[in-house]
């Protein structure tokens, strides 16, 4: 019993060290896109779709634009990089009604690919969120997986106190 038990928090201490890692990865990859969006330039666009989309516990914006690059045309949905779900219905609504729908806006867009851009360059506070949430899950992990390698290191006798 002890041995199977023990397989489990192997397995569920490693489950939550690749989430940690899946998390910082992410996180990451947001603050180094927020980082470079600051340097991005500028073109004219307009807000297609603006809306709140509410799912069980979370509130997301969903903003929708067009802009031009030169002679081609693109549309995006990436209001800005990192984590951008609110718990408040009224946080979300704050976001939809800066960027309302028809409203004329400023599109920052990555020069070497043009199709990718955002309404709000640069770093924000949310940008750190997934980073605490993969340092917390990585701690979790080294914590159970460190105890279990120590009963496993631990002579019998001691177990059984």
């Amino acid at each position: 019993m002890a041995k199977s038990q023990s397989l489990w928090q192997v397995i569920e201490g490693t489950g939550v060290g690749i989430f940690g890692v899946v998390f910082l990865v992410l996180g990451f990859r947001d603050l180094y896109s927020a980082n470079r969006s600051r340097f991005w330039p500028q073109t004219a666009g307009s807000v297609i779709s603006s809306q709140v989309h509410s799912g069980l516990v979370l509130k997301n914006p969903e903003i929708e634009y067009q802009y031009a690059v030169g002679s081609s045309e693109f549309t995006g949905k990436t209001y800005r990089f990192g984590d951008s779900d609110y718990f408040s219905h009224d946080s979300a609504a704050a976001v939809v009604a800066k960027h309302s729908e028809g409203k004329n806006i400023d599109v920052s867009f990555d020069p070497k690919n043009p199709a990718r851009a955002v309404l709000e360059p640069g770093f924000s506070t949310d940008n750190i969120r997934e980073i605490v949430w993969g340092v917390f899950a990585l701690l979790t992990s080294f914590s159970v997986l460190r105890s279990e390698w120590r009963k496993f290191q631990a002579p019998d006798w001691e177990q059984e106190e």
